[in-house]
């Protein structure tokens, strides 16, 4: 499964769903959408069309397939690795010099003292991870000894020694300022790229794994960010409203989204462009409720339910609860396949998918191999 997805980038996957997306739409109403201009593009002036159409939008966490990270634990783990690094190199020297002294039995007994009790205090935790620390800077001393002798080192063992500094580096910068956050912190020697993402629900207050952004149309998903870092969803809207121009030529009616997105930003863009923000208005709640507002507030959180509905039939049922795949490209093409289901699912519910199946088979066969070569050769 590695080898086929390395050739299927998450590009290639959201081709496929944007494909399978108007195929879904193809039997809409044809007075939804303006007609394009000469060229074939949609219309780009501002008033040409009135806004039409709503944007149910949010934001979830794929969580990788890790063990929950702690320091102790990582930094053991670091140990552990660089131990077997340090075998395999001098395997790979001609002449093997004398294994240097790491004295693995010490450390492990280290490391279980505190693992075994955990409610021994800080002090003396602290104190583990200092010694432990030490330990991984001298091998990684012994590592870099070892590399002057030897050339042919492979790249995936050069990363994992990489990854091996960076955790020594962040990991000693947190223990001297007593702190417990560092700057692109890693929680995962095997899978360097997953950022833990602070989500605040009640159920898990931190996820780690990759931070995504989705809107539907017509209840069909797009993939609208991706990102291995945490970042502020609320800055999506604009985009996902542009885009949604560029496809339709008008902007959408309304947008269907949490407090979140509320901010003053979106709202005046909002206002600019005639779109309704689902949500209370900012500041102190009113003493009188206007009845057709809260109607109206109560049907859009009613609507905005199914992008909940698709990250829960995504989780649930597709897999992306747990991203089983390890290398960071991969983990991006089973996220994106996972979309592509959805849809896929929702396609088969329209009365013709599998006529429209049967005649769009030579426009795949015509596409998508050829874009598929494309990103082979660039690789």
């Amino acid at each position: 499964m590695t080898h086929f997805r390395k050739r299927f980038p998450a590009e290639v996957i959201n081709r496929f769903n944007e494909k399978i997306i108007e195929l879904g739409r193809a039997d809409r109403d044809p007075d939804d959408d303006p007609p394009p201009d000469d060229d074939g593009a949609p219309s780009s002036k501002e008033g040409d069309a009135e806004n039409s159409g709503t944007i149910p939008m949010d934001a979830t966490c794929a969580p990788a397939d890790i063990k929950y990270p702690t320091d102790l634990n990582l930094v053991n783990d670091a140990r552990e690795l660089s131990e077997a690094i340090i075998d395999k190199i001098r395997e790979h020297l001609a002449a093997s010099p004398p294994r240097p002294r790491t004295k693995p039995q010490v450390c492990r007994k280290r490391y279980l003292e505190i693992v075994k009790h955990p409610k021994c205090g800080m002090p003396k935790r602290w104190k583990a991870l200092r010694f432990l620390l030490n330990v991984v800077k001298r091998n990684l001393g012994f590592i870099h000894a070892l590399l002057v002798d030897s050339e042919d080192i492979s790249a995936p063992l050069r990363k994992q020694i990489g990854v091996i500094q960076s955790v020594h580096d962040q990991q000693r910068e947190m223990l001297n300022q007593r702190s417990r956050r560092v700057a692109h912190r890693i929680v995962n020697l095997q899978q360097p790229h997953v950022r833990p993402i602070v989500r605040g629900k009640a159920e898990r207050e931190t996820e780690f794994g990759a931070k995504l952004t989705a809107g539907m149309v017509d209840g069909y998903t797009r993939l609208e960010r991706f990102s291995w870092d945490a970042y502020n969803e609320a800055g999506d809207l604009q985009t996902i409203c542009e885009r949604y121009r560029e496809r339709t030529g008008h902007y959408p009616e309304a947008v269907l989204a949490d407090k979140l997105f509320r901010n003053r930003e979106n709202l005046r863009y909002c206002t600019e462009h005639g779109i309704r923000l689902s949500g209370p208005r900012l500041g102190r709640p009113p003493k009188e409720r206007n009845p057709e507002l809260l109607k109206q507030e109560l049907a859009d959180n009613s609507a905005r339910n199914a992008i909940e509905g698709k990250f829960g039939q995504c989780k649930r049922r597709l897999g992306m609860n747990r991203v089983m795949a390890k290398r960071r490209d991969c983990s991006e093409t089973v996220i994106a396949i996972t979309i592509l289901t959805a849809n896929l699912i929702r396609w088969m519910q329209e009365p013709g998918w599998l006529l429209l199946f049967l005649v769009s088979t030579s426009v795949f066969r015509a596409e998508i191999p050829e874009k598929l070569y494309e990103y082979q050769k660039a690789a």
